[in-house]
């Protein structure tokens, strides 16, 4: 895929793709060919220009740091919040945020660090018994959800520079597939279709 260069600062490049109308952020590793992307989120330049300059100030003042020194609720709030701009509001990454804020201040950690096995554990218990409380069956799909989310924060923390490895978050068995119930926007959609296609009959020819 072509990338059309736009700007330059400190070896990282602002530009842009043909399948894309926002900006991007591009760069190498050392030692590495194969470039590095990120979105900024944006179309418009100047802004563009902005946000690959603190990018880039944020990977030379923070660097790699180990897990023990790094924190954790920090690092996932500022994932989130990169990740849902512009979204609508109520997205599953906001979903997760709050619960482990909740979780990991109830339960005293701080660090990547000490986002252990056991702790991990620890959380799907805790949010099992809190669905469970609320009414909900505790399915594995809301808690595989939130590990996702936490597993992303992590692994885009390394890719950007900020941790000198990924640390590993497990995962639940996926819950079968729902059976689907449609909204009454989209009944009254495929009400309407059916409508349709009852008045208007293909000819015989078509229907072989």
């Amino acid at each position: 895929m072509f990338y059309e260069p736009i700007w330059e600062y400190q070896g990282h490049k602002l530009v842009r793709r043909p399948d894309s109308k926002n900006l991007y952020i591009t760069w190498c590793r050392p030692g590495s060919r194969r470039p590095k992307k990120r979105s900024t989120k944006t179309s418009n330049v100047d802004l563009a220009k902005q946000r690959l300059v603190e990018f880039v100030q944020q990977r030379i003042s923070l660097g790699p740091t180990p897990p023990e020194q790094l924190d954790l609720i920090g690092l996932l709030k500022s994932y989130v919040e990169r990740t849902i701009r512009g979204k609508r509001l109520g997205t599953a990454e906001e979903t997760a945020l709050k619960h482990w804020t909740a979780f990991l201040a109830s339960h005293d950690i701080a660090t990547v660090a000490e986002l252990t096995r056991s702790a991990q554990e620890r959380y799907i218990e805790w949010r099992q018994q809190d669905l469970k409380a609320r009414g909900y069956t505790g399915s594995n799909g809301t808690l595989s959800r939130e590990l996702r989310v936490m597993r992303a924060a992590l692994n885009d923390a390394w890719r950007e520079g900020l941790l000198t490895h990924p640390p590993y978050v497990q995962s639940v068995p996926e819950p079968p597939p729902r059976q689907h119930f449609l909204f009454p926007e989209e009944f009254a959609y495929v009400r309407i279709s059916l409508c349709w296609a009852y008045s208007n009959p293909l000819p015989w020819c078509l229907t072989r």
